[in-house]
């Protein structure tokens, strides 16, 4: 773990939505702070969404069934600030 860490010294959150087409419809790009815990969005990256169809492959990685475990930021103890938060 130790190797790993010196390797790299930032870590980066990219969250995305899924529509009712299972198509991309929302990037958030996030950076977490350790001290407090709290991810801080740096930028909405969804205007660089372009109409691309997926694949059921691809599909079923970004949009897993239900029944998959799913990884939850809370699991981590990660904390969201939203924007509105910032007022």
């Amino acid at each position: 773990m130790k190797q790993f860490k010196s390797l790299y010294n930032e870590f980066h959150i990219l969250t995305y939505k899924i529509d009712d087409a299972y198509q991309i419809s929302n990037i958030m790009h996030y950076l977490p702070n350790p001290d407090n815990n709290i991810a801080y969005r740096v930028e909405n990256l969804s205007k660089y969404i372009s109409g691309a169809e997926l694949t059921d492959e691809e599909r079923e990685i970004i949009a897993p069934a239900p029944e998959k475990d799913l990884i939850d930021p809370v699991e981590f103890d990660i904390g969201i600030f939203e924007e509105k938060e910032m007022k």
